[in-house]
């Protein structure tokens, strides 16, 4: 449908306005989901269903939620492209994510948290679907700040799985022959919020970029006129495009030499940041500093605290004008000063003041540089691709840093012994990567419209 008046302009971006708050609550609910899982997992498969080799299934478990997030990241994001349909999308992720749920508080078997726990890793491609239809509907210079924002919705309800554990501590009850405590009662009650999620998707959401497709309707504006500019005018939709042109695109996509270095810099952070950050520091602070739960609890608050307050306060202000490299270049220094922090930590633990501080300092910088991966890499191959394959390409993005999550998870652990030597080699990988960056002529521009 093409927006032919001020007035349904007007009524569109009412619609746009809803929509994106709604796209925020939803993706805070996956948050928190997370934030519940993640931590009492081990507990719960120890202690409630009582299985042997748990850390085994810990780790099957992780990796099936991540292998889930990479089939749906490359499904539902190609279904959403095609047909603009966000709204059925979120029905059907929704629904899937809401029996996950319901199958993972069963304790009568270790089966019933696997595959629970495997149709929750379908939450992750409405992340995918979400950044595409916001890319598409939202002016290019508000790109950041509006990715800034979804992303903070996302881990600042990191802090509701606390809350969850403190309220519900003393829980342990059966209801129909089900044991509930604090380890599966909040994934219940998120069952039925899932539900919730269902009926303000059918009475809030609009299929957006269905009706108007503002960043295709730029780029038609600035190829006829030959500028770079915000387009003001109401013109008709961009075609979809057939499933032929659609693999062209995508065949082109990858031989871009600028695509595959977002790509490798992003397999980088992303598996930095599962393989140091849960695997790396908690080992750190109890076999280098014998830090209690609570103290590791904190520098992982700290962390998040910092990301988001870094989303909120300066990267949404940040705009992506041919300063691209720059920005990432920045970014990636700031990651490897974070990894030689924790490098050092582990050196210097013996001065206990001196690791601890290297230790805060890493909090510091990590917490900052997640940006990169989470926000800017997005941004940037958003720059560069048509509106029609938005949510797909971020869905690849996004499957290859499940990839990454599932191989940092498994890898670092397994070498422990070796961590410093670990954290210094990725350090050079990374450097070697901004070296690059500051000798190519990359050129982060529109090439497949």
């Amino acid at each position: 449908m093409a927006l032919k008046t001020k007035e349904e302009l007007k009524k569109w971006e009412a619609s746009r306005k809803r929509t994106y708050i709604l796209f925020c609550f939803f993706l805070g609910l996956i948050g928190t989901e997370y934030s519940i899982v993640v931590p009492s997992l081990l507990t719960y498969l120890r202690d409630v269903i009582k299985v042997e080799y748990e850390k085994t299934w810990f780790a099957l478990i992780t990796a099936a939620y991540w292998i889930s997030s990479m089939v749906s990241n490359l499904t539902i994001t190609k279904y959403a492209d095609r047909t603009r349909n966000i709204r059925r999308c979120f029905y059907v992720g929704f629904s899937i994510v809401s029996l996950g749920n319901f199958l993972y508080t069963i304790p009568h078997s270790v089966v019933f948290p696997f595959v629970g726990r495997s149709l929750q890793g379908f939450a992750d491609g409405m992340l995918s679907v979400s950044f595409g239809e916001v890319l598409r509907v939202y002016p290019e210079d508000q790109a950041v700040e509006k990715m800034s924002f979804l992303v903070s919705s996302f881990y600042a309800t990191f802090l509701m799985g606390p809350m969850f554990s403190l309220v519900f501590s003393n829980v342990d009850i059966h209801v129909l022959g089900i044991h509930l405590t604090v380890t599966n009662l909040p994934t219940l009650i998120i069952g039925f919020l899932w539900w919730i999620c269902i009926f303000l998707n059918w009475l809030f959401v609009r299929n957006l970029s269905k009706e108007y497709d503002l960043k295709a309707e730029t780029r038609k504006y600035e190829t006829s006129t030959g500028e770079k500019t915000v387009c003001s005018k109401i013109s008709t939709d961009e075609e979809p495009g057939d499933n032929k042109d659609d693999q062209m695109t995508i065949r082109r996509l990858f031989s871009s030499k600028e695509f595959r270095i977002i790509l490798s810099i992003n397999f980088l952070c992303a598996y930095a940041g599962v393989g140091y950050y849960d695997a790396a520091l908690p080992f750190i602070c109890k076999n280098y500093f014998e830090m209690k739960v609570q103290t590791v609890t904190i520098l992982f608050g700290a962390n998040g605290v910092v990301f988001v307050l870094m989303l909120v306060f300066i990267l949404r202000r940040i705009s992506l004008q041919n300063n691209e490299i720059y920005i990432i270049i920045v970014g990636l220094a700031i990651f490897i000063m974070a990894i030689q922090s924790m490098a050092l930590s582990a050196l210097m633990s013996q001065v206990r003041s001196i690791g601890i501080s290297f230790l805060v300092l890493y909090t510091i910088t990590n917490g900052i540089s997640w940006s990169v991966e989470q926000v800017l890499l997005g941004v940037v191959v958003a720059k560069m691709i048509p509106s029609r394959h938005q949510s797909y390409t971020e869905g690849i993005r996004r499957s290859l840093s499940s990839l990454a999550y599932i191989m940092g998870g498994l890898v670092t652990p397994l070498l422990n012994e070796y961590l410093v030597e670990q954290l210094n080699f990725f350090s050079g990988i990374l450097f070697l990567n901004v070296l690059y960056l500051f000798t190519s002529d990359l050129k982060f521009e529109p090439q497949w419209d």
